[in-house]
């Protein structure tokens, strides 16, 4: 019997333009081998004339001549690049299957008076940035702290959502008249989910835009406001392009997108508490680890993370928790980093707690596995000092670290990352220019920049083959190409 070999290429980082890529010859290979042998040997090919004319390069060549895992290179644009990438799949080869990623905009947060939006109307613009293919996508907006799972109840009157390029240059401005997405709604009266209809802008590609909603009619403190970065001006200035708007760091309600994304698009789960949001920062989850990460790597983040939050209240709520069940009938992470227990660490006394911590790891590690892929690599990060924090609690952080190093050496996880040297030079304070924004940081949490070099610490690599044979062909981002399974 024939095996269809279908071939999924994506311009992972922007950087195609004028950069040598691999030239693909055919797309399928009659074998009854195995998946490996069925990777076709193409590094010979120097010119697009190699590559067969018509598009049924599912058909065209049967490759006699195979090699496994290769470096290739070639001289193909990004624009013939583009071209090739619209025919592939055509003929008789299967089309290249999706997956469906859920991308927050907004996280969970510690639920005080504090964190419920007192305006009765606002008009709010998240930043967009993936860097991935996205075919389609869709909005969920709910009025729930998935924290806690508390729910607010009363219909919110929605004046619609629109989208537009970022001026980056001025943040929060579009760089044109904005296009309007979506008339206006009003949420569930029993705060259940309210999810668009699919659409089809490009929100892929590493380029920056805006999501902007803008609602009305709300009592005082009828709306959540949740931790998530965005840009205002105000309640009269949906849709505005002459009025700067500014940064905030709490948003209202729940928002997350559903994005449509090619099988073999890597997905990194997160899990943390404050520090995986990216609080402290000026626009938290857009800035977060997990964030930058994706978008200097070429993939999706899922964030498990609420700010305030604790391994504790993880396995308490168990499965069954908003914060944990919420994205179940969705893809699942190929990696999992975990990041938690800061919280958890500095609310308990001292060394003689360790048992405690590590008890809570265990358990909270094995609640997130079951919420990546099965067999995904599982990684963890070191816990890095709070500034003015001595004694009990900070031999307490030592003492849970040495213990991480430990289950690295052991092979019970795939790596333990050293945040510490990261972010600070003597392991008790945190770097001068890596403090929370404000005129004074807060000696907890990061900015932007701490965020991005945590991020640059990690290395998560990801084997993703989409669905079946599929075979995914990874743009290095310096003149070459990957081929893996």
């Amino acid at each position: 019997m024939a095996t269809t070999v279908n071939f999924a290429l994506t311009d992972s980082d922007g950087q195609l333009t004028g950069k040598p890529l691999a030239h693909v010859q055919g797309l399928a290979k009659t074998a009854a081998s195995a998946v490996e042998a069925k990777i076709p040997d193409i590094s010979g090919l120097a010119t697009k004339a190699e590559i067969p004319s018509t598009s049924t390069f599912a058909t065209k060549t049967d490759l006699t001549s195979l090699a496994t895992k290769t470096e290739v290179f070639g001289l193909v644009t990004k624009s013939e690049f583009d071209s090739f990438k619209a025919t592939a799949g055509t003929g008789s080869a299967a089309a290249v299957s999706s997956k469906y990623v859920p991308l927050a905009l907004t996280l969970g947060q510690i639920d005080t008076a504090a964190n419920y939006y007192t305006k009765t109307a606002d008009a709010v613009r998240f930043p967009l940035k993936f860097n991935a293919t996205i075919s389609k996508w869709r909005v969920h907006i709910r009025n729930v702290n998935p924290m806690y799972g508390t729910v607010k109840t009363g219909a919110i009157n929605v004046t619609g959502l629109a989208f537009g390029a970022h001026d980056t240059a001025n943040p929060g401005k579009y760089s044109g008249a904005p296009t309007k997405i979506q008339d206006a709604f009003t949420t569930p009266a029993d705060g259940s989910d309210w999810v668009s209809p699919w659409f089809t802008q490009d929100i892929g590609g590493n380029k920056e835009n805006l999501l902007e909603l803008a609602y009305s009619g709300a009592a005082a403190s009828g709306v959540i406001g949740l931790a998530g970065g965005c840009y205002t001006a105000g309640a009269t200035k949906f849709m505005d392009t002459t009025t700067t708007p500014w940064s905030v760091n709490t948003a209202p309600f729940f928002v997350w997108i559903e994005a449509e994304t090619p099988a073999s698009t890597p997905v990194y789960t997160f899990f943390g508490d404050s520090l995986t949001v990216g609080i402290g920062s000026n626009l938290p989850v857009f800035q977060s680890v997990g964030s930058q990460y994706a978008r200097k790597n070429g993939g999706l983040p899922i964030h498990y993370a609420a700010s305030g939050d604790t391994m504790k209240s993880w396995i308490d709520g168990g499965d069954t928790s908003i914060k944990v069940s919420q994205w179940d009938s969705l893809a699942k992470g190929d990696v999992l980093v975990h990041s938690m227990a800061s919280n958890d660490i500095f609310s308990l006394s001292g060394t003689g707690d360790l048992q405690t911590v590590k008890d809570r790891f265990t358990a909270s590690l094995a609640l997130m596995k079951k919420h990546v892929k099965t067999g995904a690599d599982v990684f963890a990060t070191t816990i890095f000092p709070r500034d003015k924090i001595t004694g009990a609690q900070e031999d307490l952080r030592r003492a849970y670290n040495t213990w991480l190093a430990q289950l690295d050496e052991a092979g019970t996880l795939k790596r333990v990352f050293e945040w510490v040297s990261v972010i600070s030079n003597d392991d008790e304070t945190i770097k001068t220019e890596y403090g929370s924004v404000g005129s004074t940081p807060d000696g907890i949490h990061l900015n932007q920049a701490a965020y991005g070099a945590l991020a640059d610490a990690l290395t998560l690599p990801v084997a993703v083959a989409g669905a079946g044979s599929n075979i995914a062909i990874t743009d290095n981002g310096n003149g070459t190409a990957t081929i893996s399974i």
